[in-house]
């Protein structure tokens, strides 16, 4: 306690009559006490560090502090003197982490040989609890997503990774697919060509300027398309061909 206030105390106790040691005494106390619990107070406030959410404050500095690897925005205020956007400090020291517009952009990934260090993994090392940060940002109005307490980055599954189960049922299709038309090239192999029919039981006619291919056998004919498909049955006696008679 200084020299004026206790002569201020001294004359107070002589006028209205208590004793001025007491008083002192008292004033030191309260001054004793008010100290320890501003003490108390700061060490229950104890800064806890909180992660990029995504949002930018205007009124606060837009340069990025490196906040343990957090690449959060610095909590300055702008420097006004030199109407910029940045504080005294981070004007001096060059944006040296990046500013705000670098950090929403997802490619961001640190600066120089610092990368992003994961939130879950900063509580871990400086040894502070999930519950203390979720209750030091809820007091600052601050929600933390979930995902921001992982301590291993989810991995991306690269495309031959991902299995869809409905990719198997067409492959299962696929496989079926190629096993008939397998069956049906070796069958279509065993059997004769057009060649062979025009040389064994088929000739070619022609007619109302159509080519068309004759079984010699049964009068059938066949067209000279792909498969040679059935037309009908060729009548000698009315020189038309049945397209409604059976092959």
């Amino acid at each position: 306690m200084n020299r004026v206030i206790t002569l201020i105390v001294m004359d107070l106790a002589m006028r209205f009559g208590f004793d001025a040691e007491e008083g002192i005494n008292y004033l030191l106390e309260n001054e004793k006490n008010k100290k320890t619990k501003t003490k108390k107070t700061k060490n229950q406030e104890k800064k806890i560090p909180l992660p990029w959410l995504g949002v930018v404050d205007t009124f606060r500095c837009q340069a990025l502090c490196l906040n343990y690897g957090l690449y959060t925005q610095c909590e300055e205020a702008p420097d006004e003197s030199l109407v910029s956007p940045f504080c005294k400090k981070c004007i001096k020291h060059g944006q040296s982490h990046g500013n705000v517009k670098e950090r929403m952009n997802p490619a961001f990934k640190g600066k120089g040989k610092r990368p992003i260090v994961m939130y879950g993994k900063v509580l871990q090392q400086r040894g502070i609890s999930r519950e203390d940060a979720v209750a030091y940002a809820q007091r600052r109005g601050i929600v933390i997503p979930e995902e921001h307490f992982a301590l291993k980055r989810p991995r991306l599954r690269k495309q031959e990774d991902y299995h869809d189960p409905n990719m198997e049922i067409l492959e299962e299709g696929l496989d079926e697919e190629l096993e008939e038309e397998k069956y049906q090239r070796h069958d279509s192999d065993d059997s004769d060509d057009d060649s062979d029919y025009e040389e064994i039981s088929c000739s070619l006619f022609s007619h109302k300027g159509e080519e068309y291919l004759l079984d010699v056998c049964n009068n059938n004919v066949y067209g000279k398309g792909e498969g040679n498909p059935y037309v009908g049955k060729y009548d000698a006696e009315q020189g038309e061909i049945d397209v409604h008679a059976e092959e």
